[in-house]
């Protein structure tokens, strides 16, 4: 079998607040022919030239502040409004929206994509494994809860949160893993 990625560079933020990344997810995109171009939008990097975007969980409400004054979330929305195909999970998807509300319940400006708050409150919102009718497996954690003022094209066809379809972009609070369903992983991300 060829490698399904050959060729392709992804760009993937990875930092303290985009830090849940199976090392498995890695290892399987290189496995798979791709190159990986790293950037930190707690840093203010912007998104490298590639051909597609991943966007990790982690923990976006504990960096809020150098998040919302970034440079980084301008970079992901052009990439996104480019067409190219994006993946966002959990906390990459909270990145996505107009705002993250905190627990004390201050409004700090995202990116903007997608017309939703991603509210913090103190009780689980959500915990479970996921399967997308793809075939594509992993799980749902997650303390915010997305009020959203429009209803979207769900992202997945899945138990749990279905997420959101825009232009390329897949975004949800789960957490993917991709050696699962090889096929949809190559899908999503060209």
């Amino acid at each position: 079998e060829t490698a399904r990625l050959q060729g392709k560079t992804i760009a993937v933020s990875r930092d303290e607040a985009c830090c849940f990344i199976y090392p498995g997810n890695v290892d399987y995109l290189l496995e798979q022919g791709a190159r990986l171009a790293w950037f930190s939008p707690v840093a203010g990097e912007l998104v490298p030239a590639a051909d597609a975007l991943w966007l990790p969980g982690g923990y976006p409400e504990l960096y809020v502040r150098q998040l919302s004054e970034s440079v980084s979330l301008a970079s992901i929305k052009a990439f996104i409004e480019s067409g190219k195909p994006v993946l966002a999970e959990c906390g990459g998807t909270m990145l996505l929206g107009e705002a993250l509300i905190d627990s004390q319940g201050k409004r700090w400006p995202m990116a903007n994509v997608l017309p939703f708050d991603s509210c913090m409150q103190s009780k689980l919102a959500a915990l479970g494994y996921r399967e997308d009718a793809s075939g594509m497996r992993g799980h749902e954690f997650h303390y915010s809860v997305r009020e959203s003022r429009q209803a979207f094209a769900p992202g997945f066809v899945c138990n749990g949160d279905q997420g959101i379809r825009y232009k390329n972009l897949r975004a949800s609070y789960n957490h993917w893993y991709f050696a699962s369903a090889g096929k949809a992983i190559t899908e999503w991300l060209t």
